[in-house]
């Protein structure tokens, strides 16, 4: 059995995997287009995400055509899922891409934040996840993924968030390629076998902050 049938994301049912990446397929193709090669990267973590070919349509077919009310159905589906956080991790990551949030950023994360059912302390926590990676990866700060690795387990633990539903965000992926941070995964307890499965998924630029934008606009 291939390393990527391990990846958390396939614990989910196959109806709630296809929303949560239909709803980031649309938030990819938010200003109405996206690249040839953001489409295949799509389609990997489809792949790796165990999707249906008619599954995978769907996510496509999402990503290449005008967004529709499906939105809120495909948020309503999350609401129940830990996916919810993966969705709320990924937005944080969005706002923090230059390394500054802003009032109006935190405003409309807390938006979506709450049509998921995420409460305040959770979104803190997922923005200690999300600040404790740019420092590792951006600001190259060295850190004992030991230390790194159980303070993020104990945040994420005191807020009742699964450790894979932020760790495996889409968004998180592409930090896993830095050493460091391949040492903290497997601090929170992902091994090399995981890593296998992620390493060859380089998703930077696939989305940007009017992509978060657009789904506070739509809820």
């Amino acid at each position: 059995m291939s390393n990527e049938t391990k990846h958390p994301l396939r614990q989910h049912p196959e109806k709630v995997r296809t929303s949560y990446l239909t709803l980031l397929a649309s938030m990819a193709n938010a200003d109405g287009k996206i690249e040839a090669s953001e489409l295949e990267k799509l389609k990997e973590f489809c792949r790796i995400a165990g999707l249906s070919e008619k599954s995978l349509q769907e996510v496509v077919n999402a990503a290449t055509t005008k967004a529709d009310s499906s939105i809120l159905a495909q948020l309503q589906m999350l609401k129940t899922s830990n996916l919810k956080y993966s969705i709320v991790t990924d937005c944080t990551f969005m706002a923090y891409a230059d390394g500054i949030v802003v009032q109006e950023e935190e405003a409309e994360i807390a938006k979506i934040a709450g049509a998921l059912d995420v409460n305040d302390n959770q979104i803190k926590a997922i923005r200690f996840y999300v600040e404790r990676v740019n420092s590792i990866v951006k600001e190259k700060k060295k850190y004992d993924p030991k230390t790194v690795g159980l303070e993020i387990k104990e945040k994420l633990k005191s807020a009742s968030i699964p450790v894979e539903s932020v760790a495996f965000a889409f968004e998180s992926l592409p930090y896993y390629e830095n050493q460091d941070m391949q040492e903290v995964l497997k601090a929170l307890g992902y091994g090399i076998g995981m890593l296998t499965g992620v390493g060859p998924l380089i998703m930077l630029g696939l989305f940007g902050w009017k992509s978060v934008k657009w789904l506070g606009k739509n809820i």
